[in-house]
């Protein structure tokens, strides 16, 4: 009896310390020279663990590192959480997004890369820019053959 207790104790224990990786998500999911990107963080902790207090954006080279500052102390076992971090405007390029828990030393959490295009602005015409820049192109063609007709 005692053996079936402690087997029911250490495997509900180890469920409540279950702890999900944490994960980067980027959006928008394809970004442009343009697009304030975001990345949304998001995990779960088995262990006795606070929300970050204030996240910090830095960039070193390719490498965009989002570093989260924990208080001290934790709030509750098995918590779940998802914060986003904005990042901003960033060049067209290969990066690789990485992810770092402050608790007096910087851990590594997550990595994801990230592909940012360049502006690509496809120009548009409404059908009543379309009709006048077909009238002037007609008066222009006009124009031009009664000037060599003369």
């Amino acid at each position: 009896m005692t053996m079936l207790l402690v087997f029911i104790l250490l495997s509900t224990s180890s469920a409540l310390a279950r702890s999900d990786p944490d994960s980067i998500t980027i959006t928008p999911v394809y970004p442009t020279s343009a697009d304030n990107i975001v990345a949304i963080i998001s995990g779960c902790r088995g262990y006795s663990m606070a929300i970050p207090e204030s996240v910090i954006v830095e960039f070193v080279g390719n490498v965009i590192k989002v570093i989260a500052d924990l208080p001290g102390g934790g709030f509750a076992v098995g918590s779940c959480y998802e914060q986003e971090v904005v990042i901003g405007l960033v060049p067209p390029g290969n990066y690789t997004v990485s992810y770092y828990v402050d608790d007096r030393v910087p851990e590594l959490q997550a990595t994801v890369a990230m592909r940012v295009t360049g502006e690509m602005g496809i120009p548009v015409m409404s059908s009543y820019g379309l009709i006048l820049l077909a009238l002037l192109i007609a008066w222009i063609a006009q124009s031009n053959g009664k000037s060599e007709k003369t």
